[in-house]
């Protein structure tokens, strides 16, 4: 990589309104050291999500994007646990876990090649040996975009190629009936904590994912929003997320916690 394109990438082009009129002339993959020794990967053309997060604050932003639920998250995953990363995109979560805790094995699934290309790039530099990456989407075909190489939770599981979960956060920007409804075998058997992004506006209309969620987990699971104390069964999901759409936040991360974990 080209050290002065990837210094204008890392310190020059960190504000939006300096990114939109050099983006043409940008690599897709830029990386900044940080201190923990980490050679974090990231696309310096991204104007809204991760990527972005991470270059407009870089190791700050990469400590503090959603660290409660980075932080409820990794408390819940025992020694030597399992984690799963699905919409892994760049590794705010993945690469986080795995600086905090090196006995856990993590299974990253990211479907979009330009960030996959840097969460591999970044994993790289960590020489580690229990951590598998997919470029794949995560759902069945009929829910999916034609355009993403689909990949079975369940049928990976079924087929020993995967570890049975600790913990799994999903952030899948709508997905998420798709997801779910693929490892359904494994969420049954295994009640895995999740940590799942959820459309608030969706959520209180009691779409299609929250009467799944309602129909599949509402026995074995109650839920929070990391940060809060207060624990909610999953029929008082609506009213939540209400309550979170009348505060202007349209998207919220929810803890599905298995019911055992609690007693």
């Amino acid at each position: 990589m080209n050290q002065i394109s990837n210094f204008v990438s890392v310190f020059v082009a960190r504000r939006r309104w300096l990114k939109k009129p050099l983006r043409p002339i940008l690599p897709k993959k830029a990386y900044y050291k940080m201190k923990n020794g980490l050679n974090f990967y990231f696309d310096p053309r991204d104007l809204k999500g991760p990527s972005y997060q991470f270059s407009y604050n870089l190791e700050r932003g990469f400590e503090n994007f959603e660290r409660e639920s980075k932080e409820e998250l990794l408390s819940r995953i025992p020694e030597n646990g399992v984690f799963f990363d699905i919409g892994a995109n760049i590794g705010m979560y993945s690469l986080f876990i795995a600086h905090q805790r090196k006995d856990i094995s993590l299974f990253c699934f990211e479907p979009e090649r330009t960030v996959f290309e840097c969460l591999k790039s970044s994993f790289d530099h960590l020489n580690r040996t229990n951590i598998c990456l997919f470029n794949y989407a995560v759902g069945s075909s009929h829910q999916r975009k034609k355009r993403a190489a689909l990949i079975n939770i369940d049928e990976l599981y079924s087929q020993g190629k995967i570890l049975s979960p600790d913990a799994i956060k999903i952030n899948v920007e709508g997905y998420e009936l798709a997801v779910l409804e693929s490892m359904s075998e494994l969420i049954q058997k295994e009640k895995p904590v999740m940590l799942i992004e959820c459309n608030n506006e969706d959520l209180s209309a009691k779409d299609e994912f929250w009467n799944y969620i309602y129909c599949n987990l509402s026995i074995d699971y109650q839920v929070k929003v990391p940060g809060e104390e207060k624990l909610m069964t999953i029929d008082q999901l609506p009213d939540y997320a209400k309550f979170k759409l009348d505060e202007c936040e349209m998207l919220t991360n929810y803890l599905f916690i298995p019911m055992a974990s609690l007693i």
